[in-house]
């Protein structure tokens, strides 16, 4: 589900109303991905003609429904005017009912549920006054619409959408000219749009036209927002598309001559060490005769290849200048990277992790030809510096090794401002907990709790032992609410055991520890722990090793009351914990299905599951798990995964073959988890459950997006 929300701003920014983030959504590409799909993408079939909807009965905040349908009408046009575009527009009738707060429940279920259920309907739902609005998102909310594909067929391939709009925003104020570019946005989105950021940062949020802090370009024109910019902005002319919103939805649907009569660059961006691609980094193409009108956006890896990022109808013969972009505010499905290095321009043969930032190349070709090898280095921070972590950020810094945490390897860590280092992410929360310790990433926490190196010491890093060591040192950073300094590092060691899927050695070394609360130790995260592991007395083990070879996490709460920080100038070091295996390998198939006796749970380490995409398949991602049991005619039974950091789906099958329950997620324990709750098992027999990632919906283990690692199931019957 896709949302744009309302901002009041002037040429100076005034006011951004946020509201309620509904999900994440892409930049400067396709709204979804589908491996099936020959460039990894989801559109809709048959280049996008006759994409179906059904208009709502009722109005749409001060229009009758008449008005209101002839503005949707016009909105779906004006996408069906691009020139360089096949997608068409059918409209299937009327909703058989006026949907209001009421109703509108089942019109969700395929989007909220996943259930993939075909009505033959494909809903434009006129919010008449804020109702439906104010039941998902609460009282004052700033959403003015969302919408997506909500169906599609066994392929990935849209065939039903649905879409909502906010009337209830109109009544409240928002100009109904503007509300007009609004229906445009969402339609954007039915069509397969994601949203774009390539304009709309300078123009609503003072950001500069080249890379910060150069405003190279001055500043853009108001009516130069482009359509897909995820924040509505008045008289910002959203109801025209910009080429930006022109090349993707061509090259989603292109008419024939489109690639032979544009130009098209791609590239990778890498990080620091100059060979790590970078997913999540917003790269703007600007015409610099024309800079504002025809520039164009693409945010790496949004079609599915690490690093990766594509720029279609570019003009032939005009001369561009390229630059990495920091994207500021909004929600996206490829989370908007913290930019390990300043923003910089792509200058050709001097691209380096040393060169000018503000040198550029002129980028040209002629109609059919491809700018291909656009690839940019980001700088990297001298070592000593101090890093930019502000308050409650973080920065990516790249390692000289390869650095293995639980079975996982890493080329990179996030140093975050709150006294602890992640692996796969950075983490600002500055509000420690046991559970978002052990379900989070990957963590060694010398010290996490609410510090602010954005007003005293300092966090720095260090390349020593002739690269074989990296170290992060905190150094008096305060804590937020007493001011009192804290002084510990992390030492990260290269992994000279020669012991295949074991971590690298890692240590705290602790100076002067100012805050009597926090949380220290290391945690495998989501990706191996089981979420159970129970806190230890830290201090209690030294100067042993903490932890041991099968340890998925060591650590201490202190809530400065009963328990007060005692690991002032202490040294500790870790135990290293190897891979993860599932014992219960190989049960990729319905007749590989391994036996459970009921109740079972796996939550110790003998009984660990979990999906594993790259050992069982190679190249291929694909896992899933088959368990059979024996069952009762009348007896309930129960299969819950109570953790776990997989998006995953459940199906439960009688000893045919045939699905008899199944759940996508979000009703487990732990949210985005499956649960088959109190189901009547219908005949004495054997059953089979399985367990995969979200769209695996054949449970074949092919294809699955949901992510992988270790989850936690409890099976039982009553």
């Amino acid at each position: 589900m896709k949302a744009i929300f309302q901002s009041s701003m002037s040429r100076v920014f005034a006011a951004l109303i946020l509201g309620f983030g509904t999900t994440t959504v892409f930049a400067g590409g396709p709204l979804n991905l589908n491996p099936a799909d020959p460039d990894g993408v989801e559109r809709w079939p048959n280049g996008g003609a006759n994409i179906p909807f059904n208009i709502d009965q009722g109005g749409l905040g001060p229009q009758n429904n008449a008005q209101a349908t002839a503005d949707v009408l016009a909105a779906f046009a004006v996408w069906e005017t691009v020139p360089t575009a096949t997608s068409t527009y059918a409209d299937g009738g009327q909703m058989p009912l006026d949907v209001d707060e009421t109703n509108f429940a089942p019109f969700l279920s395929n989007l909220f549920n996943g259930t993939n259920m075909p009505d033959g309907l494909s809903p434009v739902i006129f919010d008449e006054d804020g109702a439906i609005f104010t039941a998902l998102f609460g009282v004052g909310t700033g959403v003015l619409g969302f919408t997506s594909p909500d169906t599609r067929d066994a392929s990935g391939t849209p065939i039903e959408a649905v879409c909502f709009l906010n009337g209830g925003s109109i009544l409240d104020g928002f100009p109904l000219a503007d509300f007009f570019g609004v229906e445009v946005h969402e339609l954007g989105h039915y069509s397969g749009l994601a949203h774009t950021v390539v304009n709309g940062q300078n123009i609503a949020l003072g950001d500069s036209s080249g890379p910060s802090p150069n405003n190279d370009f001055g500043n853009a024109p108001l009516d130069q927002v482009e359509t897909m910019y995820p924040f509505a902005i008045q008289s910002g002319g959203q109801a025209t598309p910009h080429a930006d919103d022109i090349g993707i939805l061509s090259f989603l649907y292109p008419e024939t001559s489109y690639f032979a009569d544009s130009v098209t660059m791609t590239g990778t961006i890498l990080a620091p060490n100059g060979t790590t691609p970078l997913t999540g980094v917003n790269v703007i193409a600007r015409n610099v005769a024309d800079p504002f009108v025809d520039s164009q956006s693409s945010i790496s890896g949004d079609r599915g290849v690490t690093g990766v990022f594509t720029i279609t109808g570019l003009t032939p013969a005009a001369e561009y200048e390229v630059f990495v972009d920091q994207i500021l505010l909004g929600g996206f499905s490829t989370p908007p990277l913290t930019l390990p290095g300043p923003e910089e321009y792509y200058n050709g043969g001097e691209e380096s992790n040393s060169d000018d930032v503000t040198d550029s190349v002129l980028l040209s070709a002629a109609a059919g030809g491809t700018i291909d090898g656009v690839d940019a280095i980001f700088n990297t921070p001298p070592p000593g510096d101090p890093l930019d972590v502000a308050d409650d950020g973080f920065v990516q810094l790249f390692l000289p090794f390869t650095f293995t945490m639980c079975g996982q390897d890493f080329d990179s860590v996030f140093v975050n401002a709150n006294g602890n280092v992640t692996f796969g992410a950075g983490d600002g929360d500055f509000t420690p907990s046991a559970q978002e310790f052990l379900q989070g990433p990957a963590r060694v926490a010398p010290m996490w709790d609410d510090l602010n190196p954005s007003v005293g010491g300092a966090v720095t890093f260090d390349i020593r032992n002739n690269a074989t060591t990296f170290v992060v040192q905190y150094q008096e950073v305060p804590d937020w609410t007493t001011g009192a300094p804290n002084s510990f590092e992390v030492y990260l060691r290269e992994n000279t055991s020669g012991v295949p899927g074991l971590t690298n050695p890692f240590e705290v070394r602790y100076g002067d520890i100012g805050t009597d609360d926090g949380l220290a130790g290391f945690s495998c995260g989501a990706f191996a722990t089981s979420s159970f592991e129970a806190p230890t007395d830290i201090s209690a083990i030294l100067p042993e090793r903490v932890g041991n070879l099968g340890s998925t996490a060591e650590y201490e709460e202190f809530d400065g009351f009963f328990n007060v920080t005692d690991l002032h100038d202490e040294r500790v070091r870790y135990g290293r914990p190897k891979d993860f295996i599932d014992k219960f390998e190989e049960n990729n198939t319905f007749d590989e299905a391994r036996f459970i006796a009921l109740p079972f749970d796996s939550i110790e380490e003998r009984d660990l599951t979990e999906i594993d995409l790259i050992r069982r398949c190679g190249d291929i991602d694909c896992d899933v798990d088959y368990f059979w049991f024996k069952a009762e005619a009348g007896e309930l039974f129960t299969a819950d995964l109570i953790a776990g950091g997989i998006d995953s789906i459940m199906a439960l099958f009688n000893e045919e073959g045939n699905l008899i329950a199944s759940d996508d997620d979000g009703k487990g324990v732990i949210g985005g988890l499956s649960i088959i709750q109190n189901f009547p098992i219908p005949a004495t027999g054997d059953y089979v459950l399985a367990i995969s990632t979200w769209p695996d919906f054949d449970f074949d283990g092919v294809g699955g997006l949901g992510g992988e690692g270790r989850y936690v199931m409890d099976v039982f019957k009553e």
